[in-house]
């Protein structure tokens, strides 16, 4: 068998078992801890983290040089995200915890909870940005504005994912917020992940994002979404807005390059 060829079935059968481990977390009612808080924690970041690693695999075998966390050059990229760095802190409610409005009650589950918003980050930018961006970009890079088109396509997909709320609950207007904003934060990840050539700061940025956005929600009580909340993140995310928008504007090449090469 073929170098091609064997990676091609393997990425396949990483893509099966990926599948197969959602579907059935998804369907089986698994009891991993008597408290009911935990096992829900566990058992959205246990199929989540499995598919993830799954998906960096298939990345990785498909050839895109954006799975190296000590990649040459990412310190440079490190600072280069400071703007979106401040994106993700905005959305932790440091003030209505600070004047009381709100208040993490399970801090004991601290830990279960910042390893499934890594899960979730890990496997959404695994999706969204390892894959369908990637496979974008390497399909519209050498048309006319075609890295930017690429970060549309892959954030509106990413936006037009979390309709699925409406689902599970979620009222229309807060739906259709929520799929506004990820559109946005999504931009904000393809950017980074276009200009640092590195997944896993995406990753971490998701995931932090996360954390401060699901902490009261997951494991706390009150109110989170105060005034201080709303303008920090209003000021936060312009200075980013305008970090990216520039960012973009100026790129005309990115890692899909290097990979075209590689296969030629």
């Amino acid at each position: 068998m073929s170098s091609s060829k064997r990676k091609q079935t393997i990425s396949l059968i990483m893509l099966a078992l990926c599948a197969v481990v959602l579907i059935v977390f998804e369907s089986a009612n698994f009891v991993l801890s008597n408290d009911q808080i935990a096992n829900d924690l566990l058992t959205s970041a246990i199929p989540r983290l499995f598919g993830g690693i799954c998906l960096i695999v298939v990345v990785a075998l498909l050839g895109y040089p954006i799975c190296n966390p000590f990649k040459k050059g990412w310190a440079k990229g490190l600072f280069w995200a400071i703007p979106c760095l401040l994106v993700a802190l905005a959305n932790f409610p440091f003030t209505a915890l600070y004047f009381g409005q709100a208040e993490v009650v399970r801090l004991d589950l601290i830990g279960i909870f910042a390893l499934d918003c890594l899960a979730i980050g890990l496997f959404e930018e695994a999706i969204f940005r390892g894959l369908i961006q990637t496979v974008a970009l390497e399909r519209l890079q050498n048309k006319q504005n075609g890295i930017f088109w690429s970060v549309v396509a892959s954030s509106t997909i990413f936006g037009l994912v979390h309709f699925s709320n409406l689902f599970m609950g979620g009222g229309f207007t807060s739906t259709l917020l929520q799929v506004g904003y990820s559109f946005l934060i999504g931009a904000m990840l393809s950017v980074t992940l276009i200009k640092t050539e590195n997944i896993w700061l995406a990753v971490f940025l998701h995931a932090l994002f996360d954390f401060g956005g699901k902490l009261i929600i997951e494991i706390g009580q009150g109110y989170a979404w105060d005034t201080g909340f709303w303008i920090l993140t209003i000021v936060c995310g312009g200075i980013c807005a305008l970090h990216v928008i520039n960012t973009l504007r100026k790129t005309t090449t990115c890692y899909t390059t290097q990979k075209l090469k590689t296969d030629q």
